[in-house]
């Protein structure tokens, strides 16, 4: 039987189309914090697969084939193993398939053809879930940024000069993203998906943030996305 580690976050792939599954565990694997240990295309190989191998994260074809489709297959998987995180793969975005995502609680909900940006930052966001804050050199409860800026992660709580400083909720979550990943660059579509907004919504709330601090603690950059700047 594997052992999951504290070093290595195992992921599983449930998706009956080997050539598009050998491409997702390719670009999984380009970080080495992620293994992919197995892929299966039945519900029947991927519960059989959950007891041996022990994933943390699974990445689900919503359409797979069998007498279970992706989704009712993860709501069952949710049932039995409330703490595996599922991201649904799907070539479709509709209103029937978001319901199907959120009834199933997934952390994240992608669209095919892939996108290895978007895969990668979705993993970041998920990795400090999984990895020692001292790893990534992130401090425990607060995360220091530039010009006497402070995010606490605990609270969600943005402070300057040791005074906290009032922001809209969507605000606050925004910072809790980038804060949880102060060390990368978070692409624009992950922020967009996780946060529940719109590219114009995003726009907006990063120019009222940066006209009410008067400072700009965030880098942004049109072919990558957002990062939160810390203090040097």
């Amino acid at each position: 039987m594997q052992e999951t580690t504290k070093d290595i976050i195992n992921v599983l792939i449930v998706e009956d189309e080997r050539i598009p599954a050998t491409y997702l565990k390719s670009i999984i694997e380009e970080d080495s914090d992620f293994k992919v240990i197995d892929i299966t295309a039945s519900a029947d190989e991927t519960l059989t697969s959950i007891k041996k191998q022990k994933p943390q994260i699974i990445f689900m074809d919503i359409m797979i084939k069998g007498s279970l489709s992706g989704a009712e297959l993860a709501l069952k998987i949710h049932t039995l193993y409330e703490k595996i995180k599922i991201i649904f793969l799907t070539a479709f975005s509709d209103e029937e398939m978001v319901e199907y995502a959120t009834d199933a609680k997934a952390v994240a909900y992608l669209l095919k053809p892939y996108r290895p940006k978007e895969i990668k930052a979705t993993l970041a966001l998920l990795k400090p879930d999984y990895k020692d804050p001292k790893e990534q050199n992130i401090p425990k409860d607060i995360v220091e940024l530039k010009y006497g800026f402070v995010f606490n992660l605990k609270n969600k709580q943005l402070f300057k000069d040791g005074i906290p400083i009032k922001i809209t909720p969507k605000e606050t979550e925004f910072l809790d993203i980038l804060c949880h990943n102060a060390q990368r660059t978070l692409t624009k579509e992950v922020i967009i998906e996780n946060m529940n907004i719109t590219d114009a919504s995003l726009r907006a709330l990063i120019y009222r943030l940066r006209k009410h601090l008067q400072r700009d603690i965030i880098s942004s950059s049109k072919k990558v996305g957002y990062k939160i700047l810390t203090r040097e």
